[in-house]
């Protein structure tokens, strides 16, 4: 990787997180005027979208070649 390629890389993931928090202060914002039931609702579906579960494979049952053991 050149090191413009990695400044890129860099500026992006900066610029990702930078917004990521200005989305978290408008979402914390958000939530302190809501009801309590209002909260755990909003609460509950953050969480889900945030939390995919990705499967990962039992590697743990396959040997190198992919031959199950």
């Amino acid at each position: 990787m050149e090191i413009y390629e990695f400044l890129k890389a860099v500026n992006e993931t900066n610029k990702a997180n930078e917004m990521a928090l200005r989305y978290a202060v408008l979402i914390l914002e958000d939530l302190k005027n809501l009801t309590p039931k209002g909260r755990c609702l909003m609460i509950d579906t953050l969480i889900n979208l945030i939390s995919v579960k990705k499967k990962e494979p039992d590697i743990k049952t396959y040997n190198l070649r992919g031959w199950r053991i």
